[in-house]
């Protein structure tokens, strides 16, 4: 059996992926690589209902799970619907659409990102802002068992309002 020693320098690696250019060392090209990914300053904007609002630093071809995962998630008083708000190129900071601006606006259901739809899953861009909406709430009063606001989506009927408020009391 031969035995072989583990490589002691980024040079004596021969990686199977693609070759650096002639005359530089793959050391050298590992370090340009990590030197450009370290002084990237793309970001994007994450924004509403989500745990840790604020800036979220893009990292190769990050999508929108990955941001919102990098937010802390979406909050359980987030609406069903998310919004991308796309700026011109070169415009920084987060954007909120305008009657005046020129803004491209991508919406996303979380439900359909939670169920694994991939054409939900945008790839962002440098300055894409994420927002994600408050859900609309609804109060139920009168002769229910748990009177009070409940969080409700879109398509909620009567019906399950009144049975988020526990159902009629006797």
């Amino acid at each position: 059996v031969e035995r072989r020693s583990a490589p002691q320098r980024v040079d004596d690696v021969s990686p199977a992926g693609p070759r650096p250019p002639k005359g530089v060392s793959y050391r050298e090209a590992l370090t340009q690589a990590m030197r450009e990914e370290l002084q990237r300053d793309d970001s994007v904007f994450v924004m509403g209902e989500v745990r840790s609002p604020g800036p979220v630093t893009l990292t190769g071809d990050m999508t929108l799970i990955e941001a919102l995962a990098r937010a802390g998630s979406t909050l359980p008083s987030a609406s069903g619907e998310i919004a991308i708000v796309r700026s011109a190129r070169g415009t920084n900071g987060a954007m909120l659409p305008t009657a005046e601006s020129e803004l491209d606006i991508v919406r996303a259901r979380i439900r359909d990102l939670e169920g694994g739809l991939r054409q939900q899953n945008i790839e962002l861009r440098d300055g894409d802002t994420i927002f994600v909406p408050r859900a609309e709430s609804v109060y139920v009063f009168g002769e229910v068992k748990s009177p009070g606001a409940y969080i409700i989506q879109n398509d909620t009927t009567v019906l399950q309002a009144l049975s988020l408020a526990g159902g009629v009391s006797e």
